[in-house]
């Protein structure tokens, strides 16, 4: 009897070692789906947690089944005690704390890929923090560069609505003003600070070269004050000129 007493000691710590490990898998489980749900797009360690929650529940199940291996030893030890078969009740106590001990090495593999789990699950927490930490950096970097450009553009604009034309004539603002046009929609394009810096120093050159130039009516008002006998002597040279230069082409 006392032999099947043990027995059954030996079974019922089984059956709680599995109760125990079975509840351990589950809470694994849960742990390595709600990493599975992480944001990150690196879900390595969170297809890491499952594959050993997996393990776990198979750990789990198994030492079910050594525990239900120890309470039918213990039925038997009981069985042999009543029919006094000493030596059956001893074998069968042997069996059901065997099968305790295996059930008790389950529950062990069990709490490790429990732990494995608990691991990942916090790798995986910790590898999506910072990737949002990545991608709110990136952002405000972003944000930061259109700022830069949006400045560098107003800059741009600002100095190039500053040229003073006041000193020219018509043909001379209006050169200048198909300049300040094209370099106004081309800034306005620019994709980098760089490009609108360029932009901005072609324009000005541009626009002096505008503001600089000399119209067919200046020409005639400067043709007007050179003095009679000098523009007869000019136009006469002009003529000979032109004349020696075609004599010269035609021969």
């Amino acid at each position: 009897m006392v032999k099947a007493q043990a027995a059954q000691t030996a079974a019922e710590e089984a059956a709680k070692t599995a109760r125990e490990a079975q509840k351990k898998a589950e809470e694994a489980r849960e742990k390595a789906e709600e990493a599975a749900s992480s944001t990150a797009e690196d879900k390595e360690a969170a297809q890491k947690a499952l594959q050993e929650a997996q393990a776990a529940q198979e750990a789990a199940e198994a030492a079910q089944k050594s525990a239900q291996e120890a309470q039918k030893a213990a039925e038997t030890a009981r069985q042999a005690a009543e029919d006094a078969n000493l030596e059956a009740a001893a074998s069968a106590a042997l069996a059901a704390e065997y099968a305790q001990k295996v059930t008790q090495t389950y529950n062990e593999i069990v709490q490790m890929k429990a732990e494995m789990v608990e691991y990942l699950a916090k790798a995986q927490k910790a590898a999506e923090e910072a990737e949002e930490e990545r991608k709110a950096a990136e952002e405000a970097q972003r944000k930061a560069e259109e700022a830069a450009l949006a400045a560098a553009k107003s800059y741009a604009l600002l100095e190039l609505a500053q040229i003073d034309t006041t000193g020219c004539n018509a043909e001379q603002k209006e050169a200048v003003e198909a300049v300040l046009a094209e370099a106004r929609e081309a800034i306005q394009a620019a994709e980098t600070q760089e490009e609108v810096a360029a932009l901005l120093a072609e324009a000005q050159e541009a626009m002096e070269e505008a503001m600089n130039l000399v119209c067919a009516s200046d020409l005639f008002r400067m043709w007007q004050k050179i003095p009679g006998t000098m523009r007869a002597w000019t136009t006469w040279c002009a003529r000979a000129i032109w004349t020696v230069w075609e004599e010269a082409s035609l021969a």
